[in-house]
């Protein structure tokens, strides 16, 4: 009984007619709108109410009529956005409904054509849901990795328009995989601009807890699963293929060229130039009726909202011509109108006398072939992207709360990772500084340990002859070297000189000679310390050696 409440209340309305623009519903709409089916969802949707439920459906006409979505295919959608893999189907989750994947890190706010992504967006939506047969899908937010620069509030607000007017009971779960803290705030955001019901079916998983909802046979390995697919587009197979308008191009025309078979020419014929004129942005074209009967024409947009277009309708005799005028309201941002398109559609009428009712009538039985249709692209100087009474960009962005919160929280993410940076620059000295000590303490703990080095006197006078009683007790093979080989290169440790000779500050007095840990048995016995290269040592020995005792007592260590 709700369906066919619903029905009627759909059907009534469209007996009353339908606003121009958009004017009329697209026949795959129409016909889908009607189905036993779509008008469950609908029902859902609005919780049984049948009254919301007709409302819906009548705006999913009109908004899909605006925007084109079933003229949306392979051939007219940004492949290069959709190629490179930031959004694709792919796994299904532990219910069985298919992931539509968001790689975040892949999006940075402000790189791409806003207007273009959405069309991407349609395009996936639309494909998924036939693919499905309107089953509901479970949108993944893959985090890992992101930052403030990948929080595309505008990008977001638009999925969340979708799921929420367009597309009626579309939504199994939002997955949100591996979200930084730094978007924490941020997400407190987008769950303010969410219905009740679709913030409980938000999940923030990590990869502990993905096998919640998605199998690990059905995560990728990114995501610490078993699924080793990589991203590649592969068009759609349609079996099926809906009847559309007859479009129109003019590309590869001259302003003034006319293709035989069209009812009307255009000049210019591909794009609006619109200019400043008194603090005030507009444009105009003509519209000529080439056909030998009269022709009725209208005027629509994909933002009626910005722009005011006079006239947006009229009947032309054979051969007239009729001026159309464009007008940028006052108060919007031009720079957000760039990818804003027009279409002048045409239909033949019997006379120019027709009747207001008669053609009303004609229009709304008018489709397909009978229809002549003409796109035309909109193109604004940059010197004028900020007059029109228009807001500048900044300007603009500061009167939006959202925007202000969210550049205070792309500062302070700044702020925080030139603070993080900082800390691990210190941390980095810290820890060189701290091992430095640890070794200068080792040295210093093992110079103490074998007592200071002492260089020989110099051998010259008045120190010759206590260099000559140093020199005595070395080896011979060092005594050869010479005295100034000796005086540079060899050293004696502090365990040679007895107390007396030894000076609180560690030196020795000018009368210190080595006299102990020598062996009595013979003169020159006890092995010294020679320099033969830099951070080279030699011990060189007489016969005999060091006795066990004293060899344990010489350190035989170089003081560098």
């Amino acid at each position: 009984m709700g369906t066919e409440e619903v029905r009627k209340l759909f059907e009534a309305r469209l007996k009353g007619g339908i606003p121009d623009p958009p004017g009329e519903f697209h026949p795959s709409d129409l016909e889908r709108v009607r189905e036993e089916r779509y008008i469950k969802r609908a029902l859902i949707h609005q919780e049984n109410d049948p009254k919301m439920a007709a409302d819906m459906l009548w705006d999913i006409c009109i908004w899909r009529k605006t925007v084109g979505a079933n003229e949306i295919n392979e051939t007219n959608v940004n492949l290069d956005y959709i190629k490179e893999g930031g959004f694709f189907p792919h796994g299904r989750d532990v219910d069985g409904s298919l992931l539509l994947v968001f790689k975040s890190k892949t999006h940075v706010k402000g790189q791409k054509d806003m207007e273009e992504l959405k069309r991407c967006i349609i395009y996936w939506f639309d494909r998924v849901e036939r693919q499905e047969d309107s089953k509901p899908i479970t949108l993944f937010f893959d985090m890992e990795g992101c930052g403030l620069s990948n929080m595309d509030m505008e990008f977001i607000k638009y999925l969340i328009t979708l799921m929420k007017l367009y597309y009626p009971n579309f939504l199994h779960y939002i997955v949100i995989y591996q979200m930084p803290w730094v978007l924490s705030a941020a997400f407190k955001v987008v769950k303010s601009l969410l219905p009740a019901k679709a913030v409980s079916k938000m999940k923030f998983l990590n990869k502990d807890t993905l096998k919640e909802i998605v199998s690990p046979e059905q995560a990728l390995v990114c995501w610490g699963g078993k699924d080793d697919y990589v991203f590649e587009f592969i068009p759609e197979n349609k079996t099926e293929h809906v009847n559309t308008p007859k479009k129109v191009t003019f590309a590869e025309q001259n302003d003034n060229q006319h293709s035989l078979g069209e009812f009307l020419r255009l000049n210019p014929n591909d794009t609006i130039i619109f200019k400043t004129e008194n603090d005030e942005v507009s444009a105009s074209f003509t519209i000529t009726n080439m056909d030998e009967g009269p022709i009725s024409f209208k005027i629509r947009t994909t933002s009626p909202e910005k722009f005011r277009v006079r006239p947006s309708s009229g009947i032309l005799g054979p051969g007239t011509s009729q001026t159309v005028n464009l007008l940028v309201n006052a108060g919007l941002h031009v720079r957000t109108m760039t990818k804003d398109r027009f279409l002048v559609v045409a239909v033949q009428v019997p006379s120019t006398n027709i009747t207001p009712q008669e053609l009303a009538e004609l229009w709304q039985k008018s489709s397909g072939s009978k229809v002549d249709e003409y796109r035309l692209k909109c193109h604004f100087p940059e010197k004028d992207f900020a007059r029109n009474g228009n807001v500048h960009e900044a300007e603009m962005e500061k009167s939006t709360p959202m925007s202000k919160t969210l550049n205070n929280l792309q500062r302070s993410y700044d702020n925080l990772n030139r603070q993080v940076a900082m800390l691990k620059y210190y941390q980095f000295l810290t820890l060189f500084f701290a091992l430095l000590a640890v070794v200068l303490g080792y040295l210093i703990y093992m110079e103490d340990r074998a007592g200071p080095f002492h260089r020989f006197p110099y051998p010259e006078y008045p120190n010759l002859d206590r260099f000559n009683l140093w020199k005595a007790v070395l080896a011979p093979a060092v005594q050869d070297k010479g005295d100034l080989y000796i005086y540079n290169n060899v050293r004696f440790c502090d365990s040679h000189f007895e107390e007396r000779y030894r000076l609180p500050s560690k030196r020795l007095t000018r009368t210190g000679i080595p006299t102990l840990n020598i062996p009595s048995t013979s003169q020159n016995i006890f092995p010294v310390m020679e320099y033969q290269a830099p951070n080279t040592v030699e011990f060189t020995f007489t016969q005999p050696q060091h006795t066990e005792d004293n060899a344990s007592k010489c350190s035989g260590k170089l003081k560098s």
